[in-house]
């Protein structure tokens, strides 16, 4: 059900921030991998936690709001948050013949569609449980469009989509230099790559 790994290599304000690990989840088991060794949720957990989370999506009518949620970004137009939009040709993703669309991430952009995606009542509601420096009110995505336009000094994207029109694999290399010297890193890169498969099988 999800394959993910987090690798960090660093260190902000003094403190070190390696780190290599990772999560996979099944339909019946879980397994937790840190410093490259794996390590299976016991079964009395794993069961406690996928009952809270589903009890979690069932109250409130929680999926019905994520999947309308979902609905309403799928009609975002790739081209309000993407530049200099270019075809490379077909790409097989996962078994799936896909079309690959590369181009430059708008920051500004891409920040007025999270707007945009923000006041629709079908996402209204989740949008705002985001609490702190990353709540997503008008004020607060004006201030970081102003900050991330000068900070982020190089974002190419990939999309590929396959012939059902589904977004199959979206990726992305951030480069960000922070103009205010003394806050903290200097520069970072960010890869983020989201890949799917088996869409809508069994």
């Amino acid at each position: 059900r999800l394959d993910m790994t987090l690798k960090s290599d660093g260190e902000i304000g003094g403190e070190n921030l390696d780190f290599d690990g990772g999560l996979l989840l099944l339909p019946s088991k879980a397994y937790v991998t840190y410093e490259g060794v794996d390590y299976e949720v016991d079964p009395t957990t794993f069961s406690f936690v996928k009952s809270a989370i589903e009890e979690a999506q069932e109250e409130g009518g929680q999926a019905a709001e994520a999947t309308a949620c979902q609905e309403a970004a799928s009609e975002l137009e790739v081209s309000d948050f993407v530049e200099n939009l270019s075809d490379k040709g077909s790409a097989n993703v996962g078994g799936t013949n896909t079309t690959k669309i590369t181009g430059d991430l708008d920051v500004p952009g891409a920040l007025d569609s999270l707007v945009d995606l923000s006041n629709e009542p079908a996402c209204e509601s989740q949008l705002s449980e985001v609490e702190g420096p990353f709540a997503l009110t008008d004020e607060g995505i004006e201030q970081a469009k102003e900050t991330l336009e000068d900070a982020v000094k190089s974002a190419p994207v990939e999309i590929d989509v396959g012939e059902d029109d589904i977004v199959r694999k979206a990726a992305t290399q951030l480069t960000i230099e922070p103009e205010e010297a003394g806050t903290g890193a200097e520069r970072m890169e960010v890869d983020f790559v989201l890949i799917m498969t088996g869409v809508n099988e069994q």
